[in-house]
């Protein structure tokens, strides 16, 4: 079960007195906190608002307010629980949660030893078909246990609080350390070899000149005016957009590169500040 069952069933509790939750729920709930609770009355069918008490009571029956999104505290309580679910199977949102806390904060089950071992010195990330949970000790960084707010923003903002505090350094499986590549660009993963090979030879091709002479493969960074860029870019997406209808005759790929070209002057032309 994950924690998005675990929520969704907690959205939809009617039934069940907290006393009769399982260790999860009630874990769960717990890191919630009562305020986005309402009290449901014992046969389920009304809803008496907030509870006023700091805790939960094993008697009452409580059912999550169908607006909540998890925060950070709600994934931490998940994780501490004995999963009984291999890495490959969680969820995306609760593996992104995991890799920012960093391995060395995790326990992995040893079937053989019928225990948990601390995983961060045994595997350089999490391993698809072994079962990891969060040790039980850890405790989130005081500067986000405030943060009320959805996990894709938190993810975002909360970066540098995380690289600071939480997991901020890789152990390799040589003993070598290195600080996390979280907040670092990927160039290796944002661009395509493919692709700028291509966009390459179409500018190779383009740099011998009218005049017969070869041009500096850097010539164009001296300045292009931004309107001419404009205007030759609205050209060639033309040839682009007719050969994607059916309706053109002109060469795809050298379309998108000379397209791709003047959208990448005219970019290094805003960059470096020309108003022109």
């Amino acid at each position: 079960m994950n924690l998005h069952k675990i929520l969704t069933n907690l959205k939809h509790n009617k039934k069940r007195p907290f006393g009769d939750w399982d260790k999860i729920h009630q874990e769960v709930a717990k890191a919630i906190g009562t305020k986005y609770f309402c009290v449901v009355s014992a046969n389920g069918t009304d809803d008496y608002g907030q509870p006023n008490d700091a805790w939960f009571h094993d008697d009452l029956h409580y059912r999550l307010l169908s607006f909540y999104e998890p925060t950070w505290e709600c994934y931490v309580a998940y994780l501490q629980c004995s999963q009984q679910l291999t890495f490959a199977q969680w969820t995306d949102g609760e593996k992104q949660v995991a890799r920012r806390i960093g391995l060395s904060n995790f326990e992995y089950w040893s079937p053989d030893g019928a225990c948990w071992k601390p995983a961060g010195n045994n595997a350089l990330d999490f391993v698809g078909n072994m079962e990891y949970r969060l040790k039980l000790s850890y405790k989130l960084p005081s500067e986000l246990w405030n943060c009320v707010v959805e996990l894709e923003t938190q993810l975002v903002h909360l970066d540098d609080v995380l690289n600071t505090h939480v997991g901020a350094m890789r152990t390799f499986g040589t003993g070598a350390t290195r600080n996390t590549d979280v907040n670092k660009l990927d160039y290796e993963g944002f661009l395509s070899p493919t692709v700028l090979k291509r966009y390459a030879e179409y500018l190779h091709k383009h740099r011998v000149q009218a005049d017969g002479n070869i041009r500096e493969s850097d010539n164009w960074q001296k300045g292009i005016p931004k309107d001419v860029y404009m205007k030759s870019a609205f050209r060639h997406f033309m040839d682009v957009w007719s050969c994607h209808r059916g309706v053109g005759n002109a060469d795809l790929e050298e379309s998108l590169c000379a397209t791709l070209f003047n959208l990448m002057g005219y970019l290094h032309e805003v960059l470096k500040g020309d108003s022109k």
